[in-house]
């Protein structure tokens, strides 16, 4: 795989991992803490976390796996990112014993795909916009994570309220969606033999 192709598939997670100290805006009245606020203290959680480790430690992907469920997963909604994922109906339809497995699955997925990206946090530099609040109750944050001397990616983080917290449940990474991306595959698995074969295929991978 090349370098190139191996940052941008990496992107995602070190910018979840990194979003660091976020413009202050105004939060929610309520005084709860805001998305800004999810991320920063995210951010301060794994930056400490890799800089514990043992610098030749830092390419040890179970390590790191073990990082990313420690720090990063507690932030996403893999049930709402899972709902997403399935599609229209697919979420509906399937029982509790298959949402929970898909869940589960979809958090696994996102542990192997983008872990090793929090070795390098350390030397990446991340600027932030304000963050937006929009009219259905979701949120935006808008950041440029540049990684060396390489130009700079933008990502878009798209969190939801639920159960009294924020919630990341999408980032788009140069107008392309983690939703979108993978949306394709899982339709793929749905539509050869519905959702328990998608399931056993994510288990196998």
């Amino acid at each position: 795989m090349s370098i190139h192709l191996s940052l941008h598939l990496a992107l995602p997670a070190l910018v979840l991992a990194l979003a660091g100290a976020l413009p202050a805006t105004a939060d929610d009245l309520d005084g709860a803490q805001g998305p800004e606020e999810l991320v920063h203290e995210t951010t301060e959680a794994v930056r400490q976390a890799v800089l514990a480790m043992p610098e030749e430690l830092r390419d040890d992907e179970a390590r790191l796996q073990a990082l990313f469920s420690a720090h990063v997963a507690p932030q996403v909604d893999f049930r709402r990112l899972s709902r997403r994922l399935l599609g229209p109906g697919h979420w509906e339809l399937a029982s509790d014993a298959q949402r929970t497995a898909v869940s589960e699955e979809v958090a696994k997925l996102m542990a192997r795909s983008y872990s090793s990206a929090l070795a390098e946090i350390v030397d990446a530099e991340v600027t932030h916009q304000p963050v937006e609040y929009l009219d259905d109750g979701t949120a935006r944050v808008v950041s440029d994570v540049r990684v060396g001397i390489g130009l700079p990616v933008s990502a878009i983080w798209r969190l939801h309220r639920d159960r009294d917290r924020w919630w990341v449940y999408d980032l788009s990474l140069g107008g392309v969606s983690l939703i979108t991306t993978h949306q394709r595959s899982f339709a793929a698995f749905l539509r050869a033999g519905g959702l328990d074969p998608l399931i056993d295929r994510r288990r196998l991978a």
